[in-house]
């Protein structure tokens, strides 16, 4: 118990303070290689820091001007105008070790940056690709080696990241050309097999397709999920205007259908006897079928003011039919309970009296009463309700 209560011991760790000190002067790239021996000790740290006293600083930090080896990465990735500086300075030999034990990529020499550039590309871009996907990976990749430890891949993401938030029109060019080199849409990927990340352009346009299908089969908590994660992708937020609008229609379209499903389900549930009354109440209750027509309504403004036709068009028609349907259904019922009743018991206000009465409740009498027949839907103004009109 004595030990326990003790709390844990603290071990420091050669090779990362050592690190922490020789990166004052070098490269993670160049510390990699002096830190690999394993049986490395404390007087080897020391002697090799005494071999490299008089040295200056990192030569791949003076050329590309930052510290940040993510940030010099994607630099040299970005623009091939850093090649001539690397030269000058004498860094390509630390950018081939840092892409070396970084990335795991082999495919850089000195004598040919620009074409290993090419390359180190397409091991990027795959290499996050085939991470993400949930199937195996089209035969045309094989060829393509890829990191194969976690902090590898790690790196790589980071680095992709960088140039999709930095240097965005480099990293569209570069990603519409490898997908193209490696016909990657034509590929027969199923839409429900890409990951999350849409690493290329066509991943973001066959999953919205996708969305569309899952809103048609009624699956919308599903449809749902697929608007979270994609409609914030490099791809929807590249064209904004057009891309993120139908990501809005989905989501959209996502919502009314689940509101439509309780509207459905309570008409379904409604006992023969239900009065008008009862289902003034249920439109306007807190969370009731009124949220249905006011989904409704933002959808068909969101519509009419988007430039491309949406995408979804399958799910929206039948959309748009279920609350029609579903409008129908309790028009119906209610003019079945006029019928049956066509004067007022003692006390009960009749439908004109109810107006009134909702609109000093706060209602606001634009939105129309799915529960009222069509021609009685409160479409009125205001002042007119008031005036009796």
């Amino acid at each position: 118990m004595e030990c326990e209560k003790a709390g844990t011991t603290w071990e420091p760790q050669m090779k990362r303070l050592a690190r922490n000190v020789i990166r004052e002067r070098f490269s993670d790239g160049v510390i990699d290689d002096m830190l690999a021996p394993v049986g490395l000790t404390y007087h080897d740290v020391v002697a090799l820091l005494a071999e490299t006293e008089g040295r200056n600083r990192s030569r791949l930090e003076l050329a590309l001007e930052t510290t940040d080896i993510v940030a010099a990465t994607a630099m040299w990735v970005a623009d091939a105008a850093h090649d001539k500086r690397l030269v000058e300075k004498g860094a390509v030999g630390e950018l081939i070790k840092l892409v070396e034990n970084r990335a795991g990529f082999r495919g850089l020499t000195e004598s040919e940056l620009a074409g290993g550039r090419q390359r180190f590309i397409r091991y990027l871009l795959l290499s996050e690709f085939r991470e993400d996907l949930r199937c195996e990976p089209p035969a045309a990749l094989a060829m393509i080696p890829h990191p194969s430890l976690k902090d590898q891949r790690e790196f790589c993401r980071k680095v992709l990241d960088h140039l999709r938030t930095r240097h965005m029109a480099t990293f569209q060019t570069m990603a519409d050309t490898v997908e193209t080199e490696f016909g990657l849409a034509e590929a027969g990927i199923q839409a429900r097999n890409l990951g999350s990340i849409d690493t290329f352009r066509f991943e973001e346009k066959a999953v919205l397709y996708h969305c569309g299908e899952v809103l048609a089969d009624g699956d919308y908590s599903a449809a749902r999920s697929l608007v979270t994660v994609h409609s914030g992708s490099f791809w929807a937020r590249l064209d904004f205007s057009r891309r993120q609008a139908q990501w809005e229609v989905c989501d959209l379209l996502a919502s009314l259908g689940t509101e439509v499903a309780k509207v459905e389900a309570d008409l379904a549930k409604l006992p023969a006897n239900a009065t008008s009354r009862d289902l003034v109440k249920r439109y306007v209750a807190e969370g009731g079928w009124h949220r249905m027509d006011l989904l409704h309504r933002r959808l068909e403004g969101r519509l009419a003011r988007m430039e491309e036709e949406p995408e979804t068009e399958k799910s929206l028609n039948l959309l748009r039919a279920k609350v029609e349907n579903a409008q129908v259904v309790g028009r119906d019922r209610h003019l079945v309970q006029r019928l049956r009743r066509p004067k007022a018991p003692a006390g009960q206000p009749l439908h004109c009296e109810l107006v009134p009465k909702l609109l000093d409740s706060g209602l606001d009498v634009r939105t129309s009463v799915v529960a009222a027949p069509h021609s009685q839907r409160l479409h009125a103004p205001r002042q007119n309700c008031r005036q009796g009109k």
